[in-house]
């Protein structure tokens, strides 16, 4: 089983490093992720996470993808990041605005619920 876990794990990194154009998914420019959370991409945010691609990248503005996806009120994509380990619920933007904040700002009482019962300040 943990062979065919492997086997698509790097079937989904090798084809995000070829859609990206870069040997390696350490090498997908930091911004990716924060701009498909910021349009909503659920699908290729789950491919970004189903590849162990980082999720700490940042934008030109120090947005990360929950960042975005919580100020944006995409609710389905702060679920999936906020379970990822070592993702960062407090991390702050350009704004200093973390995730919570920026949920609370665009009135996204959902997401303001799933961050702060994950633990956000």
């Amino acid at each position: 089983m943990r062979a065919a876990v492997k086997e698509v794990v790097l079937a989904i990194q090798q084809a995000l490093c070829a859609e990206y154009g870069v040997d390696r998914i350490q090498d997908i420019p930091a911004g990716v992720l924060p701009k498909l959370s910021e349009e909503g991409e659920t699908e290729q945010v789950l491919r970004f996470i189903a590849a162990r691609c980082p999720l700490d990248g940042l934008d030109e503005y120090c947005n990360t993808g929950l960042i975005t996806a919580s100020y944006e009120g995409h609710v389905e994509i702060v679920r999936l990041l906020i379970q990822q380990p070592n993702i960062d619920l407090n991390k702050k933007d350009d704004w200093n605005d973390s995730p919570l904040e920026g949920a609370r700002k665009k009135n996204h009482t959902e997401i303001v619920q799933l961050l702060t019962d994950a633990g956000a300040q």
